[in-house]
């Protein structure tokens, strides 16, 4: 029998064809939607990082942390390689790179019957391209964390965010020290006994640094000014939509959009500046957007490409699938 945590773990984390409200587009666009990877049915891809002509892919259902690198020529294939397997854990879940090739990713038990609070840890790797080496060192046991979550990096000084999920509140970590506190917790970030924040994303302008940020449960997507070293807010909280399940975001500087990986409802969507929430492509219509779990633009804040990892699940057709590496060509210009 499920505990009442448990038993909300599984429509939102991994029975993702379930039914939830979702939003109504407003307009729509056609970007085109490549498969760069696909991994083995059964895998389930939680979170990504882009890295040098490489994306790194965190697993839920496993504890390993893969690198896929990108097809270096046209025509040719892009390939996926073990980086890590972590020991005493059942997946992975947030990854960041908090200094050059080198990743911040969260490490914990979990599963489809159960949580194991105390049991989350934060741990660095380092890749070496040349010789395909790394160095896996652990920062910190992060005791106090109950679902550990999304991450997002604060600053250069190896200062950290860390959602969790469960508890509604972010951490601040120092990498360096391991040193981490409470500095962001706030009533749109909770959910009782269920996934509420989800995916956290910063933002700093010329002027201002903001943390955006979902609500699973809630199904908002929201937004608060930040203190770009202590974390802590300098503004009000402020719910820019809502009305459908997201999971990881991504901030478009191009645009000032924000775009959302809509999990259950097999959708990736994005949010203009008037709050509109426009559909930008789903499983109906592109068979490879099943379950988007996490989105990140390429190299640069220019990029035009919005990487997304998926979850497993079933397919339209019947066909079930394992999580995948997108790639999606926004083509938007600028405003």
């Amino acid at each position: 029998m499920l505990s009442p945590i448990s038993s909300m773990l599984v429509p939102t984390f991994f029975l993702f064809i379930a039914t939830l409200v979702s939003c109504t587009p407003t307009s729509a666009i056609k970007p085109v939607v490549t498969t760069v990877y696909q991994f083995p049915s059964g895998a389930y891809l939680e979170n990504l990082a882009v890295g040098h002509e490489s994306i790194l892919v965190t697993r839920a259902d496993t504890p390993s942390l893969y690198q896929i690198k990108l097809p270096a020529r046209p025509h040719a294939s892009a390939y996926a390689s073990l980086i890590h397997h972590f020991p005493n854990a059942t997946g992975l879940m947030g990854i960041a790179e908090y200094a050059p090739n080198t990743f911040a990713v969260i490490v914990g038990n979990f599963s489809m019957t159960k949580l194991v609070p105390g049991t989350w840890s934060v741990w660095s790797v380092q890749i070496f391209d040349k010789n395909q080496h790394s160095t896996i060192e652990k920062i910190v046991d992060l005791v106090e964390g109950q679902f550990l979550n999304g991450m997002a990096i604060l600053n250069k000084t190896g200062a950290i965010l860390i959602a969790d999920s469960l508890a509604g509140c972010v951490y601040h970590l120092n990498v360096k020290t391991g040193a981490y506190e409470v500095v962001l917790e706030h009533e749109s970030m909770k959910a009782t006994g269920a996934i509420g924040l989800n995916g956290i994303r910063t933002v700093t302008t010329a002027t201002e640094s903001f943390l955006y940020y979902d609500n699973s449960k809630t199904t908002t997507v929201n937004r608060v000014a930040i203190d770009p070293v202590s974390g802590r807010a300098k503004g009000k909280y402020i719910t820019l939509a809502h009305g459908f399940y997201a999971d990881d975001l991504a901030y478009d500087y191009e645009t000032g959009d924000v775009w959302v990986a809509g999990n259950a409802d097999n959708t990736i969507f994005r949010i203009n500046y008037d709050g509109d929430e426009i559909v930008v492509a789903n499983a109906s219509s592109t068979p490879s957007v099943m379950t988007p779990s996490s989105l990140a633009f390429g190299k640069g804040r220019h990029s035009r490409t919005l990487f997304s990892t998926t979850y497993a699940g079933v397919a339209p057709n019947g066909t079930v699938t394992g999580g995948n590496l997108l790639a999606i060509d926004v083509g938007l210009e600028k405003r």
